[in-house]
């Protein structure tokens, strides 16, 4: 089962995993510090250093995509819509945790946390937890409780370069303005023509369907409770346990969805992408975090 409990930013779609992920001089040091720390702990720890299995899907990770290329963008919607009901029809490529990946070893981290017993791996975890803070200190003067808050503070930077460099740029607005326009027309609901929600309509509306059949079907959501509620104030569910075979009708909906979307932001994609890459970048760096 999954949980719905990613941290993403404004538009965070897996349309915008398109950069190959590599490490810079802060997060080295991060992640050094991390293995010295864990193993004062009496726990090996292998620093990330951009190995492969730290890497996205070769098909996914298209520099055209964060450009907003029209025909990188509808061959790969063409495929995946906005990549919603896509971990379901290709799990491996997707990387749901259910399955193992189809291009990358498994993480030796992963293996070694594997190995471990349930007490050991509790153990690990709350080892883990103690080092990370500290080590992102070190490296980068940043105040973090844990590497889940890390990457909500990211997320939140994210956001608010979003809101002051692209939603408030005029040329964006107008773009958007027409984009909404033309969706209208075909019909489609736009509740609002801000650039950063328009950008992230599609994902959020199948998105919000994944979550709903989560919340519907007989996995029972209890143990999440604790985490506390959404954005929305609804409690968290785990995501439902599709097959291929069931998500396949939910993914050609998305599709011709996304194809629709994205031949009315043909003007909009390039110029909306370019700077949303951007933005992802430097909160990463800043945060010590290559992207």
């Amino acid at each position: 089962m999954l949980s719905l409990l990613s941290v993403t930013g404004c538009a965070g779609t897996a349309e915008s995993l398109t950069v190959v992920r590599s490490s810079g001089a802060r997060e080295h040091s991060i992640e050094r510090s991390l293995a010295t720390c864990m193993e004062q702990n009496g726990f090996r720890y292998v620093p990330d250093d951009g190995s492969p299995w730290q890497r996205v899907d070769p098909e996914l990770k298209n520099d055209r995509l964060g450009r907003g290329d029209y025909a990188a963008m509808r061959s790969y919607r063409a495929k995946y819509g906005y990549g919603a009901f896509a971990i379901y029809v290709f799990p491996q490529k997707f990387g749901n945790p259910r399955v193992k990946p189809e291009h990358v070893p498994i993480s030796p981290n992963g293996a070694i946390r594997a190995a471990l017993s349930t007490t050991q791996r509790r153990a690990y975890q709350e080892a883990y937890d103690r080092c990370y803070g500290p080590a992102v200190k070190q490296a980068t003067g940043k105040d973090v409780a844990s590497e889940w808050d890390h990457h909500r503070q990211i997320s939140a930077l994210v956001d608010r370069l979003v809101a002051a460099e692209i939603d408030a740029d005029l040329r964006l607005v107008r773009l958007a303005e027409n984009m909404a326009d033309c969706l209208r027309a075909k019909g489609y609901a736009v509740e609002s023509t801000l650039p950063s929600a328009l950008a992230g309509r599609g994902f959020a509306r199948f998105n919000a369907e994944i979550t709903e059949i989560g919340r519907t079907d007989d996995i029972s959501d209890e143990p999440l409770k604790s985490f506390g509620t959404d954005e929305d104030g609804n409690h968290r569910v785990y995501q439902p346990n599709l097959t291929p075979l069931q998500a396949g009708p939910y993914l050609t909906r998305e599709i011709g969805d996304a194809l629709d979307d994205l031949k009315c932001g043909r003007e909009f994609y390039p110029v909306y992408k370019t700077r949303y890459t951007d933005i992802q970048r430097r909160a990463h760096e800043e945060f010590g975090l290559a992207e």
